[in-house]
């Protein structure tokens, strides 16, 4: 169904094209300079291929003159059809193009573009929240993470089936559960970020997510709770990668803390949580190597090491054991945070003699799969109706890192 060489547009649900068609008056101009003067996509994962594929949707593939990144020798195979360099040899042999960086990890390309000699003179374009043309443009890019993976039917952060998802609610008038999940919440902030979600997604209103309310101060899954974290705080991980979360939970709690439990499927990114706690020297931190679900089985999980990190039915990748929280409700945890690529609702399921019982603080990641944002809520409040929730916005992409905390007074 799509081929990332070749327009995706008549398959676009009318939320998305709706989208296409208010950006573009906004984009046009960069547009028109990347075809004057060319473009080189810096990076080769999914966000440069979903980059180009923005540039497809726009007619602008052709001015494309292929992909760089921060590696050195000879010229790599061709991606996408098109030539692979070394970032010096793009800039000695395209001084004048526009070097449009295609990566999450911006920062530290611009780091290294900077501290290089032979980078400093080149144009750069990357992500920047406050300008409103490369804003849309790298929103719209994003719709395509999941597809130039050939991952069409996965609803882990693939945007544009967030697009078709609420496009088919609003045809089928059975947005009636939106109304349920907003009474929920009492600060507006939450409201808004719902409404607007479902506003943007259903409609392709512009203005919708433009007026998303940001929450870039304090860290986040700790300091957006009505009371600060306790020193007897038992923190349950999901999702603790290399101990990220973590390091930020040791200083929210300023090191002090009763217990840890970290769950991480990824067996190097396992490797390097208990490096990390023994680099650290944590006292009565249990790190498992495991997804969490609803129960306990073998899943597939596959990880390119950025956004097609995620579970499969399927038979590639590598096998990972999945346990359900309520395995390790002797531990009693007081701070439960999840981020796990859209397996939030099943390791919530998986968690329901737990919450039930301690009632523990919640900060739950809403943003890998559309339907999240409405059935996790209202799961939530089936099992403990005195939870009290809010919900922040964690990113200026306005996409990512939406985070539903739950508590009890």
């Amino acid at each position: 169904m799509f081929n990332i060489n070749q327009k995706f547009e008549k398959f676009f649900p009318v939320s998305l094209k709706n989208y296409k068609a208010q950006i573009f008056p906004i984009i046009k101009n960069d547009i028109l300079m990347f075809k004057e003067k060319g473009v080189v996509i810096w990076g080769l994962g999914s966000s440069a291929a979903a980059f180009y594929h923005a540039l497809v949707e726009f007619d602008c593939d052709s001015s494309v003159i292929g992909f760089c990144d921060s590696f050195s020798g000879n010229e790599s195979p061709d991606y996408l059809n098109k030539k692979v360099y070394s970032a010096i040899d793009a800039a000695n042999k395209y001084p004048n193009a526009i070097f449009a960086i295609g990566s999450s990890a911006f920062k530290p390309i611009l780091s290294y573009i900077r501290k290089e000699s032979n980078l400093k003179s080149i144009f750069t374009y990357h992500f920047d929240p406050s300008n409103k043309s490369n804003f849309h443009l790298f929103t719209f890019a994003s719709v395509f993470l999941r597809l130039v993976l050939g991952e069409y039917s996965s609803y882990v952060c693939n945007y544009y089936k967030h697009f078709e998802y609420f496009c088919n609610l609003q045809k089928q008038d059975n947005l009636k559960s939106e109304c349920k999940v907003l009474s929920l919440f009492e600060d507006e902030d939450s409201k808004t970020i719902i409404k607007n979600r479902i506003d943007f997604f259903a409609n392709g209103n512009i203005s919708a997510i433009c007026s998303i309310p940001d929450a870039f101060e304090g860290r986040e899954y700790y300091e957006f709770f009505s009371k600060q974290l306790a020193a007897d705080e038992v923190f349950f991980d999901c999702g603790a990668f290399t101990g990220d979360s973590i390091a930020d939970f040791l200083d929210a709690v300023n090191g002090s803390y009763k217990s840890i439990v970290a769950f991480e499927p990824d067996k190097k990114s396992h490797l390097k949580l208990t490096q990390f706690a023994n680099e650290k020297a944590l006292k009565n931190i249990t790190c498992i190597n495991a997804g969490t679900g609803i129960r306990e089985e073998i899943l597939c999980f596959t990880s390119n090491g950025g956004a097609g990190e995620m579970f499969t039915d399927t038979s590639n990748g590598e096998t990972i054991p999945i346990v359900p929280l309520d395995k390790y409700i002797k531990f009693k945890p007081s701070l439960i945070k999840m981020d796990i690529e859209g397996f939030e609702l099943d390791a919530l399921k998986g968690a329901e003699n737990t919450i039930k019982e301690l009632k523990p603080k919640l900060a739950i990641c809403l943003y890998h799969k559309p339907m999240d944002l409405i059935e996790i809520p209202l799961y939530l409040k089936s099992l403990v109706p005195e939870y009290k929730f809010s919900l922040r916005q964690h990113c200026p992409s306005k996409l990512y890192d939406v985070v539903l905390y739950a508590e009890v007074d």
